[in-house]
């Protein structure tokens, strides 16, 4: 009966450290997985720079595409814009800058996005994604005009609503306490605004740029809907201190 005590327990701790050994695989294994469904995520939402170029140019009426009349952007010449890059450790943002021909080079870097605020030329670079699907040979960028900058309550914004969409991705709802001059041609129109977000106003070279249209709501609310991409999660993003609205030149 002892013998047989002893070869039960000897089965049931070998059954249990068993178990342990196979759980332990499979937690391991299921965590790889996400880290390459990761990974390819980001590959898929990127692209690989060889000989593309890209092109900055002074996109006049504001529609994000180039036109014949529309050139280089000569005032973008030496620079700096932000570039999101993918590296072995995931997406991180960097400073790179724009050549003397108004060119950018990306050569060897694999980039997601990027963009660009200009205060003191008074111009603003929309936020421009890339896939690997894409195989242009030449990026066209559009870089855009701003008449006026409104930091903070100055915009007359009296509450800033978020949600977060997934993976980063933020709905960013601003509500208007009442429409300043400056902003009528934009209200109800099919022309946008632009928002600068700093995660903090005292570090100038990291930030966002989105833009949105301002619609009226229930014949009383002014609201102005937008969607962002971080890079990591921010605790500011519903302080309206952080924010810079641009009004675009009409």
């Amino acid at each position: 009966m002892k013998l047989r005590k002893r070869l039960q327990l000897m089965f049931l701790s070998l059954s249990i450290v068993s178990f342990i050994i196979l759980t332990v695989f499979f937690f391991v294994l299921g965590n790889e997985g996400s880290d390459i469904t990761a990974q390819d995520s980001d590959l898929a939402d990127s692209i690989l720079f060889t000989d593309q170029k890209i092109n900055l140019y002074y996109d006049i009426n504001n529609n994000q595409q180039k036109d014949n009349e529309e050139t280089t952007c000569e005032q973008c010449a030496s620079k700096q814009i932000l570039v999101e890059i993918v590296t072995d450790v995931g997406k991180e943002l960097v400073v790179r800058e724009i050549e003397s021909d108004g060119t950018l080079d990306l050569k060897s870097t694999r980039a997601s996005a990027l963009w660009g605020y200009l205060p003191n030329e008074k111009l603003v670079i929309p936020t421009f994604t890339f896939t690997n699907l894409m195989d242009d040979k030449l990026f066209d960028i559009p870089v855009i005009a701003i008449n006026y900058e409104l930091v903070g309550e100055n915009s007359n914004i009296g509450n800033v609503d978020y949600r977060n969409l997934n993976n980063n991705n933020y709905e960013i709802n601003f509500e208007f306490k009442n429409i300043i001059p400056v902003l009528d041609n934009f209200l109800n129109s099919d022309l946008p605004v632009w928002y600068v977000y700093y995660p903090n106003v005292n570090v100038s070279d990291n930030y966002y740029v989105s833009s949105g249209l301002i619609e009226t709501y229930n014949e009383k609310t002014n609201n102005s809907s937008t969607y962002w991409h971080f890079v990591q999660e921010y605790s500011s993003i519903d302080n309206i201190n952080q924010y810079k609205l641009l009004i675009p030149k009409v």
